[in-house]
């Protein structure tokens, strides 16, 4: 019985592939919801919550980083700072879901909500090309 091994870069994609899915329907909801009327935001924002929380658990528990590091050692800042983007990331879905608690929510809101999804988005973007980098560069190196 043979078993297949994903690799850190395959399964961090799809770890980020489902994040942004979530990304992707939450801001399907705020965009087609008349203003003020986001009925059904803060359990979008409850379930992102709870995939964000295993996608960073993913991500600082099963140690791609480590293997990053591993393979491209001069990335360490670039790691560190990725890291230290979670809990600022986490912070601000947290202060979202508060605001969301309190309805009608305005154009600052979405405006607000927006902004925090573009930063994830650029989070995860910078952190796939880190992780992409590091990996094609070693099967680069070896050719």
């Amino acid at each position: 019985m043979s078993t297949m091994t994903t690799s850190p870069a395959t399964a961090l994609a799809e770890v980020h592939q489902s994040l942004l899915k979530d990304l992707t329907d939450l801001e399907s909801l705020v965009q087609s919801s008349a203003r003020g009327a986001l009925a059904g935001v803060l359990d979008r924002l409850q379930t992102l919550r709870a995939d964000l929380a295993k996608h960073f658990r993913f991500e600082e528990e099963n140690g791609y980083m480590q293997a990053v590091l591993l393979r491209a050692p001069q990335q360490e800042r670039q790691v560190h700072r990725l890291r230290e983007e979670h809990d600022e990331l986490w912070q601000g879905l947290v202060a979202l879901m508060w605001q969301a608690r309190e309805p009608p929510l305005e154009d600052d809101f979405r405006q607000g909500l927006q902004t925090w999804i573009g930063r994830v988005r650029d989070h995860e973007r910078r952190e796939n090309l880190l992780v992409e980098e590091a990996f094609n560069t070693d099967v680069a190196a070896e050719d």
